[in-house]
């Protein structure tokens, strides 16, 4: 069995690039956890936006499987920028678009889908507990894919007051669509 396995023979790194190379991986790992300030709290909401303009992202939508679709409303004097970490021809978006309009575009880009139930509307919390902005999206019939909601939607705080946002299936949509696929 011995002569299958292969050893590889490594040099023990000395001298100052040991301790160069302790201090740049040491940095990099801490780099990465840095990141994020906060994971976002999102809560319902069911009023009417504030006056101002807004920052309409509609993501998804895309073709009649995109199940992921709904819309962001940022205001356009807010604290924080909002990045899709997604491709950019997934999302769209408008700028200076007034609240009234606003909250009308992000209900009806949502109701698409012919399985829509409702539109469910939340409002992203700011570590402050003010509002940074909120989330339109699709709920849909709960005998379609075994789930109102059929995706997550996770807000991350960066350290540049950017605010990161992350799109999953959610786990028994995905396992309802692979048991579709077999």
């Amino acid at each position: 069995m011995g002569k299958y396995l292969t050893h590889l023979k490594l040099k023990a790194v000395k001298g100052p690039f040991a301790v160069l190379a302790v201090i740049l991986m040491a940095s990099i790992l801490c780099g990465a956890c840095a990141t994020y300030k906060a994971t976002l709290k999102d809560q319902a909401f069911g009023g009417t936006l504030p006056e101002g303009t807004y920052t309409v992202i509609k993501y998804g939508a895309n073709n009649s499987e995109d199940y992921a679709t709904f819309a962001i409303l940022v205001p356009d004097r807010g604290k924080y920028a909002f990045d899709i970490y997604r491709p950019d021809f997934e999302y769209r978006t408008f700028r200076g678009v007034p609240a009234k309009t606003a909250m009308q575009t992000a209900f009806d880009f949502v109701n698409r889908h012919s399985e829509f139930l409702r539109p469910g509307s939340r409002a992203i919390l700011a570590p402050d507990g003010s509002i940074a902005g909120y989330e339109i999206s699709t709920l849909y019939r709960r005998g379609f894919l075994g789930s109102e909601e059929l995706f997550h939607v996770t807000y991350l705080l960066r350290d540049d007051n950017k605010i990161e946002v992350r799109i999953r299936l959610d786990d028994v949509v995905l396992k309802h669509l692979q048991a579709d696929n077999d």
